[in-house]
């Protein structure tokens, strides 16, 4: 997310417009029983404090208390909230990316004393407190990061600072935050932050320090991990005790990493926490699109996306808001909702030809009855897949969805055994992706 994956977006955060971009004019979202989250039954879904299932859908908002002001908050916030995101990755406190790091939009530090954790500044949490609190009223959780350790334990985050603290301050800071949101029930702790710390290194002994207090305070909270490139949450052996949510990082195709984060044990929930940002490393629209769908359909439990310069609130980010990727997520979770995606697992055996591999390859999720299945072809795909519909539970409808318009085409019904179907061709972006949704009543 940062450091020299920062492509765009850095020379201003000061003056913000204000413009929504096109969200919907919908009503707000049903939040009456969402919280405090939990991890289902089965390990592999995220449910609502009623019992019901949440796709986890979500967005980067890395400095969303550090840089904007409340009204700024709040104007992204019911953007989010209206285009379907339930989860947003927040730092408590920001090392770098605002105007004047740490301090927040109104020149509150985090700590009245620099880099000393146990010298809290009451007016920056208290504006904290609001953003959570903001967040909350929209039905969003906020992925908290206590003490962010910055790319490369670079100075982007706390890990120098945090290695030149004692154990007890760390345990002091941790027991603080703790208390201070143990009652607020839409956060979901996060461990680390773009760094893997080396094993027995102070900083993860700080580290360490601050998450058990945490939990010694608010020990129902949920919690995840976020560590260096190619890892998912349960990689740092130390915290992996700590994770009840397995996040992927990743920057190659998807599918294996989430097809790792799944085969863990015990089974937990498995999202994709980071990829390729929107506006950075030149990446085309519909490459990060396809790492979302691919997302989607392998790691089974929602998928978290990010925008530059969203993430770190800089020059023009209200006009972001409506930008192609923010509308491809919007469509994502509209197509995804409402089919039975919990009871899906990843198919190998329903695609039989034109499976591609790699950044061409075509991934399969199916409910274990098979009543339902999608099917996503991600653009420079084969021209055509064949199916084996023996492993749905009858004669099988198959639709066609433009993942940039939610557009649907019908591709047949009444179909069974061996079937060879060829997308519409190029998609209302331009592109050649698609997903196939198949329902078998």
């Amino acid at each position: 997310m940062r450091g020299a994956l920062v492509m765009v977006g850095l020379a201003a955060c000061g003056s913000h417009a204000a413009s929504h971009g096109d969200a919907s004019s919908g009503d707000a979202p049903n939040i009456a029983g969402r919280f405090p989250l939990a991890v289902s039954a089965d390990g592999r879904s995220v449910v609502q404090h009623d019992g019901t299932p949440l796709l986890f859908h979500g967005e980067a908002a890395w400095s969303l208390i550090a840089e904007p002001t409340s009204d700024q908050a709040e104007q992204y916030l019911t953007d989010r909230a209206q285009r379907g995101v339930v989860t947003i990755l927040v730092n408590l406190i920001e090392h770098k990316f605002c105007d004047h790091p740490p301090d927040d939009a109104a020149g509150d530090a985090p700590f009245t004393t620099p880099d000393d954790f146990t010298s809290e500044n009451e007016a920056y949490f208290a504006h904290a407190d609001d953003i959570i609190d903001r967040a909350a009223a929209h039905g969003i959780a906020v992925m908290l990061f206590p003490s962010y350790l910055g790319y490369q334990g670079g100075d982007e985050g706390w890990y120098a600072a945090m290695s030149a603290l004692t154990p007890a301050q760390c345990t002091q800071y941790g027991t603080y935050v703790g208390q201070r949101y143990a009652n607020r029930t839409n956060i979901i702790w996060m461990w680390g932050g773009d760094y893997t710390p080396p094993s027995g290194s102070a900083g993860e002994t700080c580290m360490k320090a601050i998450a058990d207090a945490i939990r010694a305070a608010a020990p129902g909270a949920l919690a995840s991990a976020h560590w260096t490139q190619e890892s998912t949450s349960r990689d740092e052996p130390l915290f992996a005790p700590l994770v009840d949510l397995v996040g992927v990082y990743t920057y190659n195709p998807i599918p294996p990493l989430c097809a790792t984060a799944r085969a863990g044990s015990p089974a937990r929930p498995s999202y994709l926490l980071e990829t390729t940002y929107e506006n950075e490393h030149s990446a085309p629209v519909s490459a990060i699109r396809a790492q979302q769908w691919w997302a989607m359909l392998a790691c089974g439990a929602g998928e978290i996306s990010g925008n530059n310069p969203i993430w770190l609130f800089g020059s023009g980010w209200p006009q972001q808001l409506g930008s192609p990727l923010s509308k491809d997520q919007q469509q994502l979770a509209a197509i995804v909702g409402p089919m039975h995606w919990p009871a899906m697992a990843p198919d190998a055996t329903l695609v039989t030809a034109g499976s591609g591999s790699g950044n061409q390859a075509v991934i399969a999720t199916r409910t274990t009855d098979g009543t339902q299945a999608l099917v996503y072809l991600p653009p420079g795909a084969a021209s055509s897949i064949t199916l084996d519909l023996s492993h749905m539970a009858g004669a099988t409808t198959a639709t066609w969805y433009d993942p940039t318009t939610g557009a649907m085409q019908a591709a047949g019904s009444g179909l069974t055994g061996s079937q060879t179907l060829q997308p519409p061709g190029k998609n209302a972006a331009g592109d050649g992706d698609w997903l196939l949704a198949l329902i078998a009543p």
